[in-house]
């Protein structure tokens, strides 16, 4: 799945290969740990996939610009076929994002 012109990653994975314990929107779900819940949650409700777009964040340390490590805030999320299941998962994300959009079969789910 692309996003735009801008790749996108099965985010399970690169979540739990990710070395950074605060990988996804950490003002969200802090640990990394927590954000693999909610996503694990997404597929149990029948999401087909739960993809992300990798940014890098930086920043400074006293002074010292600090490595950029992947890190991102945003998931895609490719709904079932079935309605309920649909309904379920745009129920669930609704309630915990803080931007939710759709476009055809993906929901965007951002946190600020």
């Amino acid at each position: 799945m692309y996003v735009g012109n801008e790749e996108t990653y099965e985010v399970l994975r690169w979540l739990k290969e990710s070395k950074d314990p605060y990988a996804f929107a950490c003002n969200r779900f802090g640990e990394t740990k927590n954000a693999i819940e909610f996503v694990e949650h997404i597929y149990k409700l029948g999401a087909k996939e739960v993809r992300v777009r990798i940014d890098y964040a930086g920043g400074e340390s006293f002074g010292k610009p600090l490595p950029k490590e992947p890190y991102a805030d945003t998931l895609y999320v490719e709904l079932p076929d079935d309605t309920q299941q649909s309904e379920n998962i745009i129920k669930c994300c609704n309630t915990d994002a803080d931007t939710v959009d759709r476009e055809d079969d993906v929901l965007t789910l951002w946190w600020d």
